[in-house]
């Protein structure tokens, strides 16, 4: 055997060629999905610093570096939970389809949630082409905890983000990033 390997003859014969041919792809498919690996659904990466995609609700979200989301099926939609680098949530995003006007406005907000008594209500547009007109506002919980929300409609798609105290900011520029496809 050693003199047939000495040889080198088994470079000529095609059954060694399709081993080392199948032994790469499996090396590339492993490395590949170990580098791409995905969280939840799939629907998302964790990375240093990366673009949040969702397939299903046809979005992406550029996400500051160290940051990192979960995902997981809740009602009749998505919710996205991102986490800054220490780990700490910094906001929530619900998506679901939605039969809503493209701009929502404050009064729609108020009639859905008519029980709940809402403060700083004010309307706002992510810079997106065109541009989407949105309403944010505050609700105090039962808790007595106070609650920021940001909520918009595109292409039938309620996105509600739930803001952490103190990460207004942060989320608005997250939400600023937002790329649309059509699905």
């Amino acid at each position: 055997m050693t003199s047939f390997i000495q040889s080198k003859k088994y470079l000529n014969d095609w059954r060694y060629w399709i081993a080392v041919a199948v032994l790469v792809c499996g090396v590339v498919g492993i490395v590949a999905g170990y580098l791409l690996k995905q969280d939840g659904d799939g629907a998302n990466l964790t990375s240093s610093q990366y673009r949040y995609e969702n397939l299903e609700y046809g979005f992406s979200l550029r996400l500051p570096e160290g940051y990192a989301t979960s995902v997981f099926s809740e009602g009749e939609g998505q919710t996205v939970l991102v986490r800054n680098a220490d780990g700490a949530t910094i906001g929530q995003l619900h998506v679901s389809t939605t039969e809503l006007e493209e701009n929502l406005r404050p009064e729609r907000v108020q009639s859905d949630l008519k029980d709940v008594p809402l403060f700083d209500m004010q309307t706002f547009s992510v810079a997106t082409k065109p541009p989407v007109e949105g309403v944010v506002f505050s609700f105090e919980d039962a808790l007595s905890r106070t609650s920021t929300e940001i909520w918009f409609t595109h292409d039938n798609v309620l996105y509600q983000f739930t803001v952490a105290v103190g990460q207004e900011a942060v989320v608005r520029g997250i939400i600023g990033s937002i790329l649309w496809r059509n699905l």
